[in-house]
């Protein structure tokens, strides 16, 4: 029926009809276009007749790529309906499910959900309320070589238990434990246990959530399947819904998702699952687990390998491949030589398309810096000749921390060299919190010409024009009160009126009086009326509704806070408590990388994309751990070494409770799974690039360069050796 001609390893798959199918696939496989081409394929031959098909996706940009795929297909063969398909994120599903019955949960119609930076306030200031109330237990935690600085300690603990409290508390509601459930199995420890501090922060959550009248995240799900599970007419509902369920990214699935999907199919028993392994990269910090899609791939009816990949070339392919034998073959730490699955990587087949890129020289590289800074100076001076060599490529920059981004986003600022920046807060982000920041902060002085101008500049003269300065010049000669309210005796010289930028400037102090006379005791509303008069991008707009919201909670528990602390609150950096909510508003768009155009990007973030020619940073043994005895960014310095680890503890001391497992030592199974992790992270990292690809480690101060990076040059330099032509 389709004359598409699909290769060898998707013709199985497009010819699905019904029943579980496990589709384990490599980076670069396709898996996005065969999922899609299977449920329109479906929808043409009429099997959506009796429900629809469900496909759920990690992000939201994804669901909107899905999404697209599907109608594109449907249109090219003459359906221009989306009638019998629906894409959305697991938690979107959650909420559809809950909204058909939230009073059984004794939710109101209105339920709301709360944001990470409520979250983490709550269980901040529950931890703050701990300490304060059981000093002495809680000082047992630290190191008593660290109590000199014992203000220090305690802003560094908190920082690292509010991480760890919120990652363990979500766990446990997934997990369907209740507060009560928890005091329960804890009554009998004292507090001197760290899982009774668990249980207090727990508590004061919860009673916090309640009483705001809040649900987060992991709420919705296990809600969503206890209504699923014990309400016949809801369950019988949505399995008549959705004939075809389909989940994508299923390595990143946990266990009360599963079991979503799994009720939501038993009715049709039509369920595709699609994952690959080694990218589960967020098992450390989420309830994520590779093994439920390990599990699944064992129980299906049928499993279909896409290991077949035509997204990079055979040399990038082969790294990827010797990455993954080597560590199953000779990592140091024997426990970690399951990390990445015996699945190797296969260049598809001459005849069958896309096929791989081809090098005509070898695309690969390793350098080992003596420092940081040589590794900025080394990737700054590689980028610029490829981006002069080749001005149609795509380019990114794999980097472990926001922070290394913004250090790296800064030098290029200074050399003009464009970019992108993929992380929570990265300068597109930042751009709606900080136009606010400044504006509130002029009203906060409305007669200080110097904050006057940067709005100006900044922000409401957008048009660089050539006289701009005379403008400027004039006006720090003038008193803004005689701008603003001008009477009968101010006259403007005419070469100011005949400047260019004059029509601009008299609407921009149109727009400046009406926000200062906006009544300032309603600052929320000040907020959103600031972002109804400036042309703001839909993204822009909803995150100006959001920081008014937020505004709202936080003068709540600051109420002397006055226009100049918020204002200050919304300047300041990367950190700022504003910007959580960019990441989600940002994801609605998607990315596209821009030929000649530098892409920053976390190794996480990278997921899913890919770019012509792809530089990692970092290699060291602080971000890519090897032997457990190297550093690990999860584990508190200030706490005694039993406690260093918090979550890790915190899920061993449960699973004891709980009578499922007893981990002698929890801070080195911990080191263990991180290392697992980082070993498949860097794995994503690599098959990033579909040409060039190269790999930049360094040593500073207690850091080495990676044991990785020292293996994979070996190779490197080995292949570079005996390539033809090189």
């Amino acid at each position: 029926m389709n004359k598409l001609n699909y290769r060898s390893d998707q013709k199985d798959i497009i010819n699905y009809e019904s029943g579980t199918m496990a589709l384990p696939a490599v980076p670069g496989a396709g898996k996005t276009f065969i999922l899609t081409h299977l449920a329109g394929k479906l929808i043409l031959e009429g099997n959506t007749e009796s429900g629809k098909i469900l496909i759920l996706s990690y992000m939201t940009s994804s669901c909107s790529n899905i999404k697209s795929r599907i109608i594109k297909f449907l249109e090219e063969k003459g359906i221009n309906s989306t009638k019998d398909f629906e894409v959305m994120t697991i938690h979107s599903l959650a909420m559809k499910i809950i909204k058909e019955k939230p009073d059984v949960l004794n939710l109101s119609d209105e339920f709301k959900m709360i944001d990470s930076v409520l979250q983490a306030s709550f269980i901040k200031q529950a931890i703050i309320d701990f300490r304060k109330r059981y000093t002495k237990e809680f000082d047992s935690f630290i190191d008593p070589n660290k109590k000199k600085n014992i203000k220090g300690a305690y802003d560094s603990i908190e920082d690292n238990l509010t991480r760890c409290m919120t990652s363990f508390i979500g766990e446990m509601k997934c997990k369907g434990i209740s507060v009560d459930m928890l005091k329960d199995i804890t009554k009998d420890i004292d507090y001197t246990d760290m899982m009774k501090l668990a249980c207090d922060i727990y508590e004061s959550y919860d009673l916090n959530l309640r009483k705001q009248g809040l649900v987060d995240y992991n709420d919705l799900l296990f809600m969503a399947y206890k209504l699923l599970k014990e309400d016949e007419d809801l369950r019988d509902k949505f399995q008549n819904r959705y004939a075809y369920i389909f989940e994508d990214e299923c390595q990143d699935s946990n266990e009360i998702q599963g079991k979503i999907l799994e009720i939501l199919a038993q009715k049709h028993g039509n369920l595709v699952r699609v994952g690959d392994l080694n990218q589960s990269i967020t098992g450390t910090f989420t309830s994520s687990d590779p093994r439920f899609f390990r599990e699944f791939c064992k129980s299906a009816d049928r499993i279909q390998k896409m290991f077949t990949a035509g997204r990079s070339s055979k040399e990038v392919i082969d790294l990827a491949n010797y990455l993954v034998n080597w560590v199953r073959e000779d990592h140091p730490v024997s426990s970690c030589r399951n990390a990445l699955e015996n699945q190797i990587v296969l260049t598809v087949p001459e005849g069958e398309n896309p096929q791989n890129p081809i090098n005509p020289k070898y695309g690969i590289a390793s350098y080992i810096e003596n420092s940081w800074e040589d590794s900025i100076r080394r990737f700054i001076q590689m980028v610029t000749l490829y981006k002069e060599k080749y001005p149609q490529k795509t380019i990114a920059a794999l980097i472990p921390t926001g922070y290394m981004i913004g250090q790296i986003g800064e030098r290029l600022q200074k050399m003009n060299i464009e970019y992108d920046e993929l992380s929570d807060v990265s300068n597109e982000k930042l751009v709606t919190t900080k136009t606010l920041g400044k504006i509130l902060d002029y009203i906060s002085s409305p007669y200080d010409n110097e904050k006057f101008q940067i709005v100006l500049k900044d922000i409401l003269i957008n048009e660089q024009y050539d006289d701009s300065y005379k403008l400027y010049d004039f006006i720090k000669k003038c008193r803004l009160e005689d701008l603003l309210y001008p009477n009968e005796d101010l006259c403007i010289p005419d070469e100011i009126v005949e400047l260019s930028v004059y029509k601009d400037f008299v609407s921009s102090l149109d727009l400046v009086r009406k926000f200062l006379e906006f009544p300032q005791l309603a600052i929320d509303r000040l907020i959103l009326y600031i972002g109804e008069k400036l042309k703001f991008s839909r993204e822009e707009k909803a995150m100006m509704e959001k920081i008014a919201s937020d505004i709202r909670f936080l003068l709540i528990s600051n109420p002397k806070w006055t226009l100049k602390d918020i204002a200050k609150e919304l300047e300041e950096s990367k950190n700022n408590k504003f910007n959580y909510f960019a990441k989600f508003v940002y994801e609605l768009k998607g990315y596209e990388p821009t030929p000649g155009k530098i892409t920053l990007s976390t190794l996480h973030k990278s997921k899913g994309l890919e770019w012509d020619c792809v530089f990692i940073l970092g290699l060291t043994n602080l971000h890519f751990p090897v032997e457990l005895t190297d550093k690990f960014m999860g584990e508190c310095a200030y706490l005694k070494k039993e406690y260093s680890n918090p979550l890790a503890l915190l899920r061993a001391s449960l699973k004891k409770l709980l009578n499922e497992e007893d981990i002698k030592n929890p801070t080195i199974k911990a080191r263990e799974e991180t290392i697992s992790e980082r070993a498949r992270l860097l794995y994503v990292a690599i098959t990033r690039a579909k040409e060039n690809l190269i790999l930049i480690g360094h040593k500073e101060n207690q850091e080495l360069p990676s044991i990785y990076i020292k293996e994979l040059k070996k190779f490197i330099e080995s292949e570079k050796n005996r390539y033809v032509g090189c």
